[in-house]
């Protein structure tokens, strides 16, 4: 259950159904990511600002709240609506 089609491009369905899956099934959602650990995903266009695809801001938990030393952020640059935007990936 990946939120991408054809490689790059974001899947606005996709990204709905995963968001909607991580509300209801938060722990199974860390399973599919291959991950223990918790996690927050969003995006951002190149402004730095928070990009809501399909009515999703984010999913997952609030990173923010965590202590910056203990988490780690992976960046993919994706294609959505035409642009380049960044899929943002916090763990702790």
């Amino acid at each position: 259950m990946g939120v991408l089609d054809n490689g790059f491009n974001l899947s606005e369905r996709k990204v709905g159904e995963f968001s909607s899956f991580a509300a209801e099934n938060y722990t199974e959602t860390k399973k599919i990511l291959g991950s223990i650990h918790d996690y927050q995903i969003f995006f951002q266009d190149r402004n730095n600002q928070t990009v809501i695809i399909n009515g999703t801001s984010s999913i997952g938990l609030d990173y923010s709240l965590q202590d910056p030393e203990k988490s780690v952020k992976i960046v993919r640059f994706v294609f959505y609506d035409s642009e380049i935007i960044r899929m943002v990936l916090y763990l702790w």
